[in-house]
């Protein structure tokens, strides 16, 4: 595949993850919704890495590459490495939770917030990619 194909498929799979999201948070499944949100900017993520010539291996990896590339040099705001790194650990909490406790609504409804921002984020980065 292309690289320009897989970025834009990156982003259009961001998009659906959102989708699924919103819906998710809707039907009151809250760590389906976080579990969706981090997903969401998972692939936008991985749109921008894959663009810029990185191929991360792992979430840890994700998070890693998209500060060294993305946020370091000015294509996104350090804001958004912050909240990838929310986003997965509420993955995290959602996805093998502990008997202490699990994801309540006011942070699947932040989860969805930041997924939609951060994707808002990563198209905007997109255009400064291709103005260079």
């Amino acid at each position: 595949m292309e690289t320009a194909e897989f970025w834009r498929l990156e982003l259009q799979r961001a998009g659906r993850a959102l989708d699924d999201a919103r819906d998710d948070l809707s039907g009151g499944r809250h760590e389906s919704a976080s579990n969706r949100a981090y997903y969401a900017s998972f692939h936008a993520a991985r749109s921008l890495l894959h663009r810029l010539g990185a191929a991360p291996k792992s979430h840890r990896g994700i998070l890693t590459l998209y500060g060294r590339t993305v946020t370091q040099p000015g294509l996104a705001p350090p804001e958004t490495l912050r909240d990838l790194s929310r986003l997965h650990s509420l993955r995290q909490l959602a996805d093998y939770p502990g008997p202490e406790r699990d994801i309540t609504q006011e942070e699947a409804r932040e989860a969805v917030e930041m997924a939609r921002a951060f994707i808002e984020e990563a198209k905007r980065a997109h255009r400064r990619i291709g103005d260079r």
